[in-house]
């Protein structure tokens, strides 16, 4: 049985170079998707080139944004993410942590630890 290997690092290392360059927390969180979702389908990880940059790839975000606005607001998701690509897969549901490409997500544990109340009036506010 043959195997096939794909070249998932140079993909990788195109989009990590953008990131730390522009150093944006949206192309950071686009990143890290895209990352997460070639790291798990290496297959699709040949469509990542120089012309589909994390930029680029904003810019056509905010363009469906625009095209989709309801009562003066427009959504774009990982679908489209996903449709700049070229990726034939479907969208991740947990969304990336800037960062913290290819961990899982984490729950995290409600706090057992109690709040201590706090006693006081609107009027100690705005003594003198």
């Amino acid at each position: 049985m043959e195997k096939t290997c794909y070249a998932i690092e140079p993909a990788i290392y195109m989009l990590q170079a953008e990131m730390d360059e522009k150093k944006d927390a949206n192309l950071t969180m686009i990143g890290n998707a895209v990352i997460q979702y070639v790291s798990a389908h290496p297959e699709e990880s040949a469509k990542i080139s120089a012309d589909k940059t994390l930029a680029h790839c904003f810019d056509f975000l905010r363009k469906r944004a625009e095209g989709r606005k309801n009562n003066q607001v427009g959504i774009a998701g990982m679908d489209d993410v996903m449709d700049y690509f070229g990726f034939s897969g479907s969208a991740p549901t947990t969304a990336a942590v800037p960062g913290e490409a290819g961990r899982e997500p984490q729950a995290m544990a409600p706090s057992q630890e109690a709040v201590p109340a706090a006693h006081f009036s609107v009027d100690e506010l705005f003594e003198d």
